[in-house]
């Protein structure tokens, strides 16, 4: 029993820190980015791992719950967001509210611009007019 534990604990750790080995579970979206659903994927080990045990409630159990608040779930932005085109236009600067780089884990780099109308627009960071836009932005 402590065995599968072990199995569920490093499966989720795994899960957590490689979201790159969980291509299957990515969904393309219509503006070019993929969004991994890495806590749902948590949850579903976690509740595996739950049903698994059936140890008797005397014998000293590791607490799975316990164990997953020492990890760095991706909560929000946090879930790696990934591009997989990138815009083919500039973006004028008055319409961009923020901006951030994709995770080193996706396989292509990208900037996503966020807009005044919470559009997420994917861009090719070695395109001039992100460059001087990240310049820009360095100095305000």
């Amino acid at each position: 029993d402590s065995l599968l534990k072990g199995i569920c604990i490093q499966l989720l750790q795994t899960a957590l820190h490689r979201p790159e080995l969980l291509v299957l579970l990515r969904q393309p979206s219509s503006n070019g980015k993929m969004k991994l659903s890495a806590v749902v994927l948590a949850l579903l080990i976690a509740s595996f791992c739950s049903r698994a045990s059936s140890a008797p409630a005397q014998l000293p159990q590791p607490n799975l719950h316990s164990c997953c608040l020492s990890l760095p779930l991706p909560v929000g932005p946090d879930v790696p967001t990934c591009c997989t085109t990138y815009i083919t236009h500039k973006i004028p600067r008055n319409l961009i509210r923020k901006h951030y780089s994709t995770s080193t884990s996706c396989s292509k780099p990208a900037i996503i611009f966020i807009t005044k109308k919470e559009r997420e627009v994917c861009a090719n960071p070695s395109d001039p007019w992100v460059q001087s836009y990240l310049q820009s932005a360095k100095r305000d």
